[in-house]
């Protein structure tokens, strides 16, 4: 192979991990900064998960990637990826928060908020066609937590 062939190919295989990079494909990196090799893609989706586990908020596709300094695309791939896997929530509201597995994990709140999302369509619609307040409870241990309520139109629920 002469200089020249050397050199295209050397041209065109940094310009094709170029564009794996933008489009997010997986990629294995020379070296992070502890001198070991890793998948950028795997990192991403690690670094979108600690933004969430931190914040504890619900969060945009927009706010995740800016905190996270990839593009809103990747994130949203990435986000969409870690929901289906049960790693995320996508709110009615369409921001994020940890899902089941982290929750299960790691916290109760957001499988709670996660729940409560949840019920709140259903006890809204059986309310209405029974015509009975209804209350979300859970127990923990001693204590029980209202994590949801529906009203009817009544001007008193007894509940």
């Amino acid at each position: 192979m002469s200089g020249d062939d050397h050199q295209k190919g050397n041209s065109q295989r940094k310009r094709r991990q170029n564009d794996m990079e933008q489009s997010g494909t997986l990629i294995l990196e020379d070296q992070n900064a502890k001198g070991t090799e890793t998948i950028k893609m795997v990192d991403r989706a690690l670094a979108v998960l600690d933004v969430l586990r931190v914040e504890r908020k619900r969060l945009g596709v927009n706010e995740i990637a800016k905190k996270c300094e990839i593009s809103p695309s990747t994130a949203f791939r990435i986000l969409k990826t870690l929901e289906v896997n049960g790693w995320v929530y996508q709110c009615g509201d369409d921001r994020y928060i940890t899902g089941q597995k982290i929750s299960f994990v790691m916290e109760k709140d957001n499988l709670y908020l996660a729940l409560k999302e949840v019920a709140s369509f259903t006890m809204e619609r059986t309310t209405a066609e029974v015509g009975q307040a209804m209350n979300l409870i859970v127990r923990e241990g001693t204590h029980c937590y209202i994590l949801q309520q529906s009203r009817t139109k009544n001007l008193v629920d007894y509940i």
